[in-house]
């Protein structure tokens, strides 16, 4: 009979295993249509309000039970080194609060990383559950992304999404806000779906996993992006061989019936999407479609110039970079006078971009070339450890592992086109399959000893050791203390307060957007006539109060400001303008701080923001010739 002890340790890992389900596969589906951005930033604030959740239930387990466990393992070292880089970093950073952002989300992500390790090491039956979970997560994406497209074409009226793009896929968000990041979540995790089908029994668990295929096959088609495809044929290569290898004849020969079932099904989804039946939102054929799309002509070339431009800030900071979560920020400092020496693409003068659209490129331009050395460094030897656990002949393990090696072979080439590190969604797939290596933990690995470290420490009440506990590969840390009862109660009262604040920092964010959203529409219908002034003046003292709660959404003090000084506010405009500049370098910022300044009298001052202006766009010249002789005789003043 359990006591009331083994039953609160047994819900306390329930609860901990729950959350860790809700970090990994949950982040993907979690949005929020009442805030100006609904997809990055609510998964961004559900990844930091969940890891605090899960390091607070973590500290308690660890306060009742007088021990926690590291796990020391070369995966980890370098993941530490690396943060330790982005930390680095900050004396080159031109934007300091650009780099604690980018920093802190680095640091939540390691966190993570070791709370799932704590969790899940050796717990078989929890990874299970989180691939089980992250199957169903990706059933619901590609569902959610195939009813989009259909009602794009046949049910307008029910379209949420407006389209971004004259291309079909503007229509299609999921819960993931593109069709570019719904294709390199569902081509990721694609291998594992295969292999979990094909290691499960039970008719139902078979016909799901089976439709998990299916729809996640037609949403690639549908999503259409050129390099998640290309890995996921170079990952399911890599499959193939390690099936060839590992599986004996007798696997082959058992699964006749579900490989002839799967290629048929694919075929005729393919065959569905090439022919131009009255149901096929795609007539005559969804490739015709792509292939004469906007993204085919011009995504490619565009990525080009940013590469070239990103190669100009690698020239200017080689070895130390210009900082960690500053590329955005030096990028459009340095593109036009790079553009201008190339008249053939002066049409991307002003071209704004979240990242490098290369990994590499992005790790190299922030952290200098010790970034890119490292994370190719993290790649190699979770390759190499997720290589090995195939070796072990019938561990369940053993297919998990082969998933997990070709959804990171699969990753690469995304990551060579686009920026999935700084997608919440991405990051988490991220971080679990490069713990999968420690998690995994097989029975006949466990050595027989164990070594004592001879550390102890006595002060005020409390005694610890350290214990390492050999597993081989890799070695877990066990170390215990021992707290008087009056230090326990203390810890505990001061523990509840301090998460509870710190949870409730990390969901300001949200709040802060919801309030921008509101007072966006306010103002932006004034000015196109559609609503009183006072309604316009309603939705300034939103996108105040957005930023009461949230100082740094610059999005909204950017929006503010220059509604500010259209309305002749220009004080104010100026403060909420300059601080805007400190994390967003946009050409049109110092159009209106120009306005705003010389509103204020301060001439000379006003004319060094026209004179950034027209470094950022030179075309302005040409586009706003009047504007541009006011600048000229603001100079002769």
């Amino acid at each position: 009979m359990e006591t009331s002890t083994e039953k609160f340790d047994a819900f306390y890992d329930k609860a901990r295993l729950f959350v860790a389900i809700l970090l990994v596969a949950g982040t993907s589906l979690f949005i929020t249509y009442f805030t100006f951005d609904s997809f990055t930033l609510p998964k961004t604030v559900w990844v930091h309000f969940w890891t605090l959740v899960l390091l607070g239930l973590t500290i308690a387990g660890m306060v009742r039970r007088r021990s926690f466990r590291v796990m020391f393992s070369p995966i980890n070292g370098i993941f530490a080194a690396y943060i330790l880089l982005n930390l680095i970093s900050g004396f080159a950073a031109q934007s300091l609060s650009l780099w604690r952002s980018g920093c802190l989300n680095w640091v939540m992500l390691f966190l993570c990383s070791l709370l799932l390790q704590d969790i899940l090491y050796g717990n078989r039956r929890g990874v299970m559950m989180i691939v089980w979970a992250l199957a169903c997560c990706t059933a619901i994406t590609a569902t959610w992304a195939l009813w989009q497209d259909f009602a794009a074409s046949f049910f307008k009226e029910l379209v949420r999404t407006q389209p971004r793009l004259s291309d079909w896929r503007g229509f299609i968000s999921a819960g993931l806000g593109n069709t570019g990041y719904i294709a390199d979540y569902l081509a990721v995790l694609f291998p594992m779906n295969i292999l979990l089908h094909f290691h499960n029994r039970g008719r139902a668990r078979r016909f799901f996993t089976f439709y998990t295929l299916m729809s996640n096959y037609a949403a690639l088609i549908v999503c259409w992006s050129v390099q998640s495809n290309a890995g996921l044929i170079l990952a399911l290569i890599v499959l193939l061989i390690l099936l060839i290898k590992y599986k004996p004849r007798a696997f082959w020969r058992g699964n006749k019936g579900r490989i002839g079932a799967l290629i048929a099904g694919w075929i005729l989804i393919t065959l569905f999407y090439i022919t131009p039946l009255p149901i096929n939102p795609h007539k005559p054929s969804i490739f015709k479609q792509a292939f004469g799309s906007e993204r085919w002509r011009y995504g490619g070339e565009s990525r080009l110039v940013i590469w070239a431009q990103s190669l100009e800030i690698l020239r200017k900071h080689p070895w130390l970079g210009c900082g960690a979560g500053n590329f955005t920020y030096q990028y459009v400092q340095q593109a036009s006078p790079f553009l201008l020496n190339h008249p053939n693409r002066l049409k991307y003068i002003g071209l704004y971009t979240n990242g490098a659209h290369n990994e590499a490129l992005q790790s190299w331009a922030e952290l200098g070339i010790a970034g890119p050395a490292i994370l190719l460094a993290l790649l190699l030897i979770v390759a190499k450890v997720l290589k090995s656990k195939l070796e072990w002949s019938g561990h369940i393990h053993r297919w998990t592992a082969a998933g997990a090696l070709c959804g990171m072979t699969c990753a690469v080439l995304p990551a060579m086109m686009a920026y999935p590190m700084e997608l919440p969604a991405s990051q988490m797939l991220f971080i679990f399959l490069c713990s999968l290596p420690i998690i995994m933990v097989s029975r006949n690995k466990y050595s027989s000893g164990a070594i004592n470290i001879p550390v102890e420490f006595h002060w005020r009440g409390v005694h610890v050791s350290a214990l390492l506990e050999n597993f081989q590969k890799p070695v877990g840390g066990m170390i215990h203390f021992e707290m008087k009862p009056a230090f326990v109660r203390i810890f505990t009262f001061l523990l509840i307060p301090l998460f509870g604040f710190l949870c409730f920092q990390t969901v300001k964010p949200i709040v802060s957007d919801a309030y921008f959203k509101s007072g966006r529409i306010l103002t932006q219908s004034f000015e196109r006539g559609l609503v009183l002034e006072n309604l316009a003046w309603k939705g300034a003292g939103y996108m105040e109060r957005s930023l009461e709660w949230w100082g740094n959404n610059h999005d909204c003090r950017s929006t503010l400001g220059q509604f500010l000084s259209r309305q002749g506010r220009h004080e104010e405009a100026e403060r909420h303008l300059r601080k805007t500049l400190e994390r967003l370098q946009a050409a049109e910022l110092y159009e209106h701080l120009g306005r705003s300044l010389e509103g204020l009298g301060k001439n000379a001052e006003a004319a060094q923001a026209y004179k950034t202006l027209f470094e950022r766009n030179p075309l302005m010249v040409y586009y706003a010739p009047d504007f541009y002789r006011h600048y000229q005789e603001l100079l002769k003043k």
